[in-house]
């Protein structure tokens, strides 16, 4: 009993073991599907809080440059065109106002088109160092076709396109600064008269995207159209990532990526401007969140599990006394002394197993050929099974000397042997298939109400179908049956000549039928 003992302690050990295995697993893609959402969810909301920003930036750009735009194309309307120097000179003065009150100004200027005059050219005031803005030699604009918006862009694609745009990044001329700009056509009666445009130092987003920051080492960046980098920690300003990976140009947010080898993942917003946000993590900082968590509940377990298995070591011994009860209920069956008995009495599964123990020996209770109760087992079977709640079937094989004489005693044990294995296949593993002599057998049929007719009647048309459509190569065969409930009867020796008796005159009536005792009373 000492290896049950171990057995049994080792298998509730082995459970709790798989049980907080299976908890543990699911608890941790749980845990990890959650910090990964949450991480998307951050990535997402800080992108959108940056691009929030930028976009807020970019349209106090736009305002600046479309007041002065609006101002300067009411005075010139109704303008003679001998004062369009007047009117750019008091231009210079209201840009200079607006782009004071405009964060990240470089340059602002007022270009008139050469076809509509020759002499004004307009002006280009430029703020390098920070001291104030300083009139610019402009370019000369004579030297473009300005129907090219492949060159002189600023001022070329604002015309072309008659309305308001921002520029890609670009080197600004003669200044060697990074840039981007926003321009605006300027018209006089339906007529083109110039662009009005402001640059912006690529600096003052530097500032911006700089400070969008997520966990320990993540960052922002801005890319433009074009692959461009207008701003990331570790590549220089203005210059093209050429192993930008393809993942992040597509459209699926948030994204997974490589580079300079480690892990990471970024969600981005397009800007109204054409450029993309950037918000990128290490996947190592997100799993880091989650894993800490994960160890935590790892670490828990193990507690657990050592708790329970020294309550399994402890108890182990009293879990498995019915055991040891149950053995000795046996080998005190077998002993000479058969007046010895355990002293268990518990109506447990344990219990019960001694009880049929001290009542049934298998091999003296149950038929050699079939395997099922023989008649000692019936006769045990019969005087203490609750008759009230037990129908009785009688049943044999329906000319079964005919198929001896004819097929041979094998092949009729063969159709006692299938008859048994279709008994016990049709009724419940608790009712009782037995075997009371020759090709006779009796089914106790147990739980059941006098009422539940049509049930038995339904199993005994189902054997009866299964045997005689039977393609096993063994003979077709057919049954008789007799059937009564317990409840009609007050002993055993009536219960059982009953059901005898309507089994008899189901084979008068012309064999290969049944019949129930209530339906003749």
């Amino acid at each position: 009993m000492h290896s049950i003992r171990i057995k049994y302690a080792l298998l509730t050990i082995f459970s709790v073991i798989v049980a907080l295995g299976i908890a543990t697993f699911i608890g941790v893609k749980s845990i990890r599907k959650l910090g990964n959402d949450d991480a998307d969810q951050m990535l997402s909301l800080m992108c959108k809080t940056g691009a929030m920003n930028l976009e807020s930036y970019f349209t106090s750009v736009e305002r600046s440059a479309q007041t002065v735009a609006s101002l300067v194309q009411n005075s010139l309307e109704d303008m003679p065109l001998d004062q369009l120097g007047n009117q750019v000179e008091n231009a210079r003065g209201l840009f200079g106002e607006v782009a004071y009150h405009t964060n990240g100004v470089l340059t602002y200027y007022f270009r008139i088109d050469p076809a509509l005059s020759e002499d004004v050219k307009g002006f280009w005031d430029v703020n390098l160092d920070g001291q104030g803005f300083r009139e610019h030699e402009v370019t000369d604009i004579t030297q473009f076709d300005t129907s090219d918006t492949s060159r002189l862009v600023w001022f070329t694609v604002p015309k072309a396109t008659g309305k308001g745009v921002w520029l890609p990044p670009y080197n600004t001329e003669n200044l060697d600064v990074l840039v981007i700009s926003y321009n605006l056509p300027v018209y006089r009666k339906n007529q083109f008269v110039g662009v009005i445009g402001i640059e912006i130092d690529c600096k003052t987003l530097d500032n911006v995207v700089e400070n969008i920051r997520l966990f320990d080492s993540g960052y922002a960046f801005l890319v433009d159209a074009d692959s461009h980098m207008i701003y990331h920690p570790a590549i220089k300003s203005g210059q093209k990532m050429f192993s930008l990976p393809k993942s992040l140009l597509g459209e699926n947010t948030p994204v997974q990526y490589r580079f300079q080898g480690a892990d990471k993942k970024a969600a981005w917003l397009s800007l109204s401007n054409g450029m993309r946000l950037y918000v990128s993590v290490p996947i190592s900082e997100i799993n880091k969140s989650w894993q800490e968590t994960v160890w935590r509940i790892v670490l828990a377990s193990l507690v657990l599990l050592t708790v329970v298995s020294l309550i399994i070591l402890r108890f182990t011994s009293r879990l498995t006394k019915p055991l040891r009860d149950l053995s000795e209920a046996v080998r005190q069956a077998d002993s000479e002394n058969p007046e010895r008995k355990a002293d268990y009495s518990k109506k447990d599964e344990v219990g019960i197993l001694k009880t049929s123990l001290a009542h049934l020996d298998y091999k003296a209770s149950h038929d050699e050929l079939t395997g099922v109760l023989n008649r000692s087992g019936y006769e045990l079977l019969l005087s203490s099974l609750d008759r009230e709640s037990t129908y009785m079937i009688m049943l044999d094989v329906d000319n079964f000397k005919t198929i001896n004489d004819t097929c041979g005693h094998e092949t009729g044990d063969r159709v006692l042997v299938r008859l048994a294995r279709v008994l016990k296949k049709h009724f419940r593993s608790e009712d009782y298939v037995c075997r009371i002599g020759g090709d006779e057998f009796v089914v106790f049929m147990v739980n059941t109400e006098k009422t539940q007719h049509d049930l038995v009647a339904s199993k005994i048309e189902d054997i009866r179908r299964e045997l005689y459509e039977s393609n096993d190569g063994m003979p077709s065969v057919t049954i008789s049956a007799g059937i009564a409930h317990g409840s009609d009867f007050s002993d055993t020796t009536a219960w059982f000549e009953e059901a005898d008796a309507e089994m008899y005159q189901a084979k008068q009536r012309g064999k290969h039928a049944f019949g129930f005792s209530s339906d003749h009373a």
